[in-house]
């Protein structure tokens, strides 16, 4: 995001500072505090005065000058809040495919058009002060995030009335979408670490439906307009694919209207990977709505051999899919990436696998997270009948599902370790990369590579107890240094199990 923004750390530096907001780029690679020039220019600094020693009436002490008091600017807590949240939880990926984008890739894209706005000034103010209060323990950042966001709540309410009009420009609804995707990140991590009691109430009741909702009538605005060369920006697509996946957690089908991606401007594998989990999540309401059937009345045959046929039809489509992918994307498998001299980290498995980006790790931890929900889907349309009246084919079908279903668990364990930063990516240029350190911490933004995955896998009634519990445990050291919307819920145990 370009501006006329100057940091002080780039000028104390002798840095050329690249004018990205809210924090430059430079400091971001650099892990460095960014400090706004004009943040420290309005407030006091401490600073010795050696003129006594320049006119001679002093002499200048020998050794270090341990009397001087360094630059010490007194940072707003806003700053210090934000520059925290884009450095360890909302960074950029570099070449993401578009089916995998994040929200840190669409902000910044956004921003980079030369857009500003209020509204989102303070949803991302609001969000960064309340994830700084948790990770530093510090009350006062969520006193001021609270603060802000009830501003940002009055601000909103007077968009209401042009959404329900749908008289909103281009760059408006980019603007409340972004704003909306904030706002519930800010509502979930808020109301996970305060509420209480039945988990699947406080998940259906939660706040930030409120938001989801008023994304899905933005969208719907959208799409119902008659402008004849409206352009679906990468919120619109981010927002669309963001609701689609919520209906998984809200046990709904997803709408006719927003299962089309060609509506939306997707198009290849883009498309064609958001119609899969867009089946298989609709594969799992209508499971679901057969299992409710089932405990009050017989249920036939028929019902039940048509939503087995359709898992197969959606596992064909899942496992040809890989192969329309450019070939940068692709994985490779490796077991000497590990340290010798350290213990052994539960995460790092053999064989890991790798790839030439990071952000490409979030595209296959989802298409295996979403390949064993079609298969522990399958298994439990099974077992709706009882084994003494299943078909010869339903029997013959368990066996092979349970092996491609154990095929695309190890798959997802083995990239953990790559996605979390623990295994450098591969290098065009250069031999086999050397192991990072077993005992670093992982940056927060990298969980949000496979903490989404993680937490669906680790809910499947067909996956052994052994390794639900290891993504069980691991879940919850990602989602404890993650921010990502809705983990606090899913950690709840709500999804014991799919």
């Amino acid at each position: 995001m370009q501006s006329n923004r100057k940091c002080k750390t780039c000028r104390t530096r002798r840095i050329k500072c690249d004018g990205a907001e809210p924090i430059c780029n430079k400091c971001i690679k650099a892990q460095r505090t960014c400090v706004p020039l004009e943040d420290t220019e309005s407030h006091a600094f401490t600073i010795h005065i050696e003129n006594q020693y320049a006119s001679g009436e002093e002499q200048r002490p020998r050794g270090p000058r341990s009397s001087l008091t360094p630059l010490q600017p007194t940072l707003q807590l806003r700053t210090r809040a934000v520059a925290y949240f884009m450095q360890n939880h909302f960074q950029m990926f570099e070449d993401m495919p578009d089916v995998s984008m994040t929200w840190a890739e669409c902000f910044h894209e956004w921003g980079a058009a030369g857009n500003r706005s209020d509204m989102v000034d303070l949803g991302l103010s609001s969000l960064s002060l309340a994830v700084f209060a948790k990770a530093q323990s510090w009350k006062p950042a969520a006193m001021e995030g609270c603060g802000l966001y009830l501003q940002l709540l009055q601000a909103m309410q007077t968009r209401i009335p042009r959404i329900h009009r749908g008289d909103l420009s281009q760059n408006e609804i980019d603007e409340c979408l972004l704003t909306i995707h904030f706002m519930a990140r800010y509502e979930s991590l808020v109301q996970s670490q305060s509420e209480d009691g039945d988990e699947k109430m406080a998940l259906q009741s939660m706040k930030v439906w409120f938001h989801f909702d008023g994304a899905v009538a933005i969208l719907k605005s959208w799409s119902n307009s008659r402008q004849e060369h409206k352009t679906p920006t990468s919120a619109i697509k981010l927002t669309r694919r963001t609701i689609i996946r919520t209906n998984l957690l809200r046990e709904q089908r997803i709408a006719e209207w927003l299962a089309h991606g060609s509506s939306f401007g997707e198009f290849g594998t883009s498309q064609q990977f958001d119609s899969i989990v867009g089946n298989i999540i609709n594969l799992h309401q209508e499971y679901l709505a057969l299992k409710q059937k089932s405990a009050n009345q017989d249920i036939s045959t028929f019902d039940i051999e048509t939503l087995f046929q359709t898992s197969y039809e959606i596992e064909r489509d899942i496992l040809d899919w890989p192969s329309k992918l450019p070939y940068r994307y692709a994985f490779t498998e490796s077991d000497s990436l590990r340290s010798s001299n350290t213990p052994v980290d539960p995460f790092t498995l053999s064989p890991t696998l790798i790839c030439a980006k990071p952000g490409y790790s979030l595209l296959w931890n989802e298409y295996h997270s979403m390949g064993m929900l079609l298969i522990n889907t399958r298994l439990k349309i099974i077992n709706l009948v009882s084994p003494e009246n299943r078909h010869p084919e339903h029997e013959a079908a368990v066996e092979p599902s349970i092996y491609q279903f154990n095929s695309w668990t190890e798959k997802l364990i083995n990239m953990i370790p790559f996605s979390l930063g623990k295994i450098p990516e591969l290098s065009s240029t250069a031999g086999k990369p050397e192991a990072i350190p077993e005992g670093e911490v992982f940056k927060p933004y990298k969980a949000n590579l496979a903490v989404w995955s993680i937490a669906i896998a680790s809910s499947l009634e067909m996956l052994d107890p052994e390794r639900r519990e290891f993504f069980r445990r691991h879940l919850e050291k990602m989602a404890a240094a993650s921010s990502e919307c809705l983990i606090g819920y899913v950690l709840s145990g709500y999804w014991m199990v799919l």
